[in-house]
């Protein structure tokens, strides 16, 4: 999904078990664009340690059975569910 830009309105579903990113330091690691969503029927990690490793604009939503970030990120409320 790497590279993936965001038209009029765009839906990402992973069916498989996580979603995950992987470098430990990297801002923006996951973005969700205003009007994007990324459904996971399973568990969403992100790793990075920064303040900004997961952010979602917008109208933008994520919904997953688990959602676990280890550094920072921002988010409308109630763009996240569960929320983090």
């Amino acid at each position: 999904m790497a590279g993936l830009t965001n038209g009029a309105s765009v839906t990402v579903k992973a069916d498989e078990a996580r979603v995950q990113t992987l470098d430990t330091k990297a801002a923006n690691s996951l973005v969700v664009n205003a009007n994007a969503s990324l459904t996971a029927n399973g568990e969403i990690v992100v790793n990075p340690n920064s303040s900004k490793a997961m952010v979602v604009l917008g109208n933008g939503r994520v919904t997953a059975t688990a959602a676990s970030v280890t550094g920072g990120g921002s988010a409308p409320a109630g763009a996240v569910n569960p929320p983090r």
